[in-house]
């Protein structure tokens, strides 16, 4: 799968399992309805995770999904984020089987997909076989090695012996034997596409118990050395046996300056190390990796690795992952991986959910500008279409008005009403004064009409302003939910960056 930006999705037409499948975690007996209605729970739950970025979580509550369905889309589904993740030996196993299942369970458009990722997953897998030097103790013909542990990067995988070689994830690795009675022995090894690497490991015989040490960091993916010996990168889920006595222990990772620290185990005994890596600002702007951040609420509290940071500008960053936390008052906070890569700038968008009191706040100051948008629109409406009508039928009346001054005029010409005859005074100043009686009330009420045209037409205004400026109804509804749909799961690909979103109905 090329990292382009690429969108992966399949509809889930059931949650019930109608293959056998061998995927490690399907259920042995036949799926009831309270496991389907939980897997649909879990399916929306991990939406939220996905929202939040913790696709960690997210891929936990699908695998869970998976335990309590053995659906073959779910486990379509979980291949896909594996891939995207870069966990390519198991996306591989997973969307492998998936192909192999009769009837085919995948849509055609679905099935295509599944090719491309476990094309990409399985020619990012290598191979490492491993092989041990030791002496048995004399006067012994038990094999010392039975039962040894076996790591990776610092993680147990298994016992020895192994029935077949370990398939990893193209890249460097730490492998290592810890076997009772002698020092563990680690070594780092490089694997390439389709080979497999033979790592020897030769162990000493101690005379001493083996101590266990915690290792604990401030960042992800440091490689950590014990006496100048890898064994592994963080975070270390468990403890990792050392041979006892002094140690330097190491923390290192391009970008950072090393952090280190001496401790002493006794044989058998435990101890603890959390070391403290500090960001090198001339090697960080060297390599030139950063990032952007778009955060959808102004005001955010934002830190990466534990350290606050400023929205706005690029942010230079060590190569590698990263832990972001974004947070606000009224919001969930958002805590994310981030994978950044040496030369590139990449943009991170985080839209901070809601809480429901904030989208209470949301949907009531909506209403507000709802109820006063009608009430200006339509008073204001009301009153504008009014106030017209009414001043055409005054223009109308000043017109008939205006006529009848006119008709007056002309009949008395240059006289006035008092040289008129004596009978006909009375009759002509009754006459002028209607005429300046209602020319005065026309021209009073035509004055009403305009100022309850410019009220209208301002409250007309201040309703569709109210409307228009009205907050968005749809910003913190990020889940849409109707009777018919399951989940619908999609990854997201783009370069510095997977991720993963789920949309449905439930």
């Amino acid at each position: 799968m090329k990292r382009r930006s690429t969108l992966l999705a399949l509809l889930l037409a059931t949650l019930v399992a109608n293959h056998a499948l061998a995927y490690p975690g399907a259920p042995k007996g036949p799926v009831t309805e309270e496991a389907r209605a939980e897997a649909k729970s879990r399916v929306k739950r991990a939406l939220g995770l996905f929202d939040q970025g913790d696709n960690a979580g997210a891929l936990a509550e699908l695998r869970k999904a998976y335990e309590l369905t053995g659906s073959p889309l779910v486990l379509y589904n979980i291949g896909l984020v594996l891939d995207a993740k870069g966990d390519y030996p198991e996306a591989d196993a997973a969307l492998t089987e998936v192909l192999a299942l009769t009837p085919d369970p995948l849509k055609p458009e679905a099935r295509k997909r599944a090719v491309e990722a476990q094309a990409h997953a399985h020619a990012n897998v290598g191979t490492i076989e491993l092989a041990a030097q030791l002496e048995a103790p004399a006067g012994t013909t038990d094999d010392p090695l039975t039962g040894a542990q076996i790591e990776l990067d610092g993680v147990e995988v298994g016992r020895w012996p192994l029935a077949a070689p370990m398939k990893v994830s193209v890249g460097e690795h730490t492998v290592g034997l810890v076997v009772a009675g002698y020092a563990p022995a680690r070594k780092k090894v490089l694997v390439a596409s389709g080979t497999t690497v033979k790592a020897g490991l030769s162990l000493v015989a101690m005379a001493t118990k083996a101590a266990q040490l915690t290792v604990k960091c401030n960042v992800p993916k440091a490689e950590v050395l014990v006496d100048g010996e890898p064994i592994g990168r963080t975070p270390f889920v468990a403890s990792v046996s050392v041979a006892p006595g002094k140690h330097v222990i190491e923390a290192k990772r391009p970008g950072y300056s090393a952090g280190s620290t001496v401790v002493t185990l006794a044989p058998g005994g435990t101890g603890a190390v959390d070391l403290d890596v500090r960001e090198d600002a001339v090697a960080t702007e060297a390599l030139g990796a950063k990032i952007k951040l778009e955060v959808s609420e102004v005001g955010a509290t934002v830190t990466i690795d534990g350290a606050p940071r400023v929205v706005g500008s690029p942010i230079a960053l060590p190569p590698g992952l990263h832990r972001l936390h974004v947070e606000r008052a009224g919001f969930f906070a958002v805590d994310r991986d981030l994978d950044v890569k040496a030369g590139v700038t990449t943009t991170i968008r985080v839209n901070l959910p809601a809480t429901p009191e904030t989208e209470q706040a949301h949907d009531a100051t909506i209403k507000t500008h709802r109820t006063w948008g009608l009430v200006g629109a339509g008073v204001g409406g009301a009153l504008l279409a009014g106030s017209g009508v009414w001043l055409g039928v005054l223009l109308g009346q000043r017109s008939d008005i205006n006529a009848r001054a006119l008709a007056f005029n002309g009949r008395l010409g240059s006289k006035d009403c008092s040289t008129l005859p004596a009978g006909e005074v009375p009759a002509c100043v009754a006459e002028k004064d209607q005429i300046d009686s209602d020319q005065a009330s026309n021209r009073t009420k035509r004055t009403f009409a305009v100022v309850g045209l410019v009220v209208g037409a301002v409250g007309l205004g201040l309703g569709i302003y109210s409307f228009a400026t009205a907050p968005d109804p749809n910003k913190y509804k990020t889940v849409r939910r109707d009777e018919d749909d399951l989940a619908r799961l999609s990854v997201v690909v783009v370069p510095g960056y997977a991720g993963l979103s789920i949309a449905g109905r439930f």
